[in-house]
């Protein structure tokens, strides 16, 4: 089974988080960690500023990552986000530059873009994307219309879809878009058998697709186990590669 770092070496950001990393997420710091410590592939965050450029960045959502006044990380110039420091003090990495030092390496990159911002949806396709990706990298997203575009864009890239136990309670965007649980996405799934599918482990109903798995918690990976997994996206590398 492979074994992902969840933005990198895992969540610093949430304070209610039970073992929060040392390194601050998504950041350059945190991807080297992982791979040191023996990491197949690393989970991160796809935003992008008010002039289309991309960042590594779990949420829009200024006061999730920065201690700067509310706000959403498209408002601000490339140059604004550039100087922006997070809570553990370090940069953001831009899209650019994470292609330019881990292009060799395995990379899930999810586009998150504005979900879980109450805002409504903006494509990726109207900000500055890549010509060409890495061949050992590949998107998901929560959304399947993510997917369709990415599809359309670049029709040789590895795609995987999203899915999560409290699916059906929230939307991705503002009033639209539900998350899909795990018996939702194997549905929509069943259209693009191309398409991996990661779950979370607390609703991963039985099937034979390709699956990466994820958790932000320890406890759920050894009790809902990961049997049947391709690959595991954690916050518990150190555990996993210590433990085997």
């Amino acid at each position: 089974m492979k074994l992902g770092g969840h933005r990198g070496s895992g969540i610093s950001d949430r304070p209610d988080h039970p073992r929060p990393s040392r390194w601050q997420e998504n950041s350059k710091t945190s991807i080297d960690r992982a791979f040191a410590l023996g990491a197949d592939f690393v989970e991160l965050d796809w935003v992008w500023d008010g002039q289309g450029q991309g960042w590594i960045c779990h949420s829009m959502a200024l006061e999730q990552h920065f201690s700067v006044p509310p706000g959403f990380l498209d408002h601000l110039s490339t140059h604004q986000v550039s100087q922006l420091r997070g809570f553990l003090g370090e940069p953001l990495l831009s899209l650019e530059e994470a292609m330019r030092h881990y292009s060799d390496r395995a990379v899930n990159l999810e586009i998150k873009g504005l979900k879980g911002c109450q805002r409504e949806r903006g494509s990726f396709l109207q900000q500055s994307c890549p010509e060409n990706w890495p061949g050992t990298w590949w998107l998901s997203s929560f959304d399947p219309l993510d997917l369709l575009e990415a599809e359309d864009r670049w029709p040789n890239l590895q795609l995987a879809l999203l899915s999560a136990e409290q699916g059906a309670v929230g939307h991705q965007y503002f009033n639209s878009t539900p998350y899909l649980t795990g018996v939702q996405a194997l549905k929509v799934l069943e259209s693009h058998p191309d398409w991996w599918w990661h779950p979370e482990l607390t609703d991963r109903p039985d099937s034979k697709r390709y699956q990466i798995g994820w958790s932000i918690d320890g406890d759920q990976e050894h009790r809902y186990g990961v049997e049947g997994l391709q690959g595991l996206i954690t916050d518990h590398l150190d555990d996993w590669l210590k433990t085997g």
